[in-house]
């Protein structure tokens, strides 16, 4: 039963008042989703620049090719940077950032077009493996366990290539044939047989 001073026309909402409701909720949805696309897309595009920074200008054989992709519908955004050197790609850097703002990091090192390594840098925890192939690779500590760099030698451990790592991020060193040593120390029957 229905009071006798009530109106139904009055509490329920006209259809027109519904359509712009509707409306306007998708609108804010649209914006806000525009609004998260555009945060990331420049979070990814401050990476680019901190990850490249020393690599602009510079008069060297490395160059840098980059891509950035935002997926609204699934709420992540993907980054990828192909390093060369002499024109042959010696590192493949990947960044993905999902809904959480979790980023998940990948590096793929190569020399002389083969795969030699992976590194793997998730929110809490570090991957690093070598693929079978004709080199070695290593990381280098610092004295407190930081990763100082990753470096590609010969089978012997004569240095190839290095990639320096600072704020979280590998690069390839402008001349790394400079410095010597090598990677792999030798032991008295391998010292013995060199001579």
């Amino acid at each position: 039963m229905t009071a006798p001073n009530a109106n139904p026309e009055r509490t329920r909402p006209s259809r027109s008042a519904c359509v712009e409701s509707v409306s306007q909720r998708r609108l804010v949805r649209a914006a806000q989703a525009e609004c998260w696309a555009n945060f990331h897309v420049m979070k990814i595009f401050i990476i680019f620049l901190f990850s490249c920074a020393g690599l602009f200008g510079a008069e060297t054989g490395i160059r840098v090719v980059s891509m950035g992709q935002t997926n609204v519908g699934y709420m992540g955004v993907y980054a990828k940077d192909v390093f060369t050197r002499d024109g042959q790609t010696n590192l493949i850097h990947i960044t993905k950032i999902d809904a959480t703002g979790a980023v998940l990091q990948i590096y793929h090192f190569y020399h002389a077009g083969q795969l030699v390594g992976n590194f793997v840098a998730f929110p809490d925890d570090h991957t690093f493996n070598t693929e079978a192939a004709p080199y070695c690779m290593s990381l280098k500590f610092g004295p407190t366990g930081e990763i100082r760099s990753a470096r590609i030698g010969d089978k012997d451990g004569v240095p190839l290539d290095e990639f320096s790592y600072t704020n979280g991020v590998f690069s390839p060193v402008e001349d790394p044939f400079r410095r010597g040593g090598l990677m792999k120390p030798k032991f008295g029957d391998e010292k013995r047989n060199q001579h």
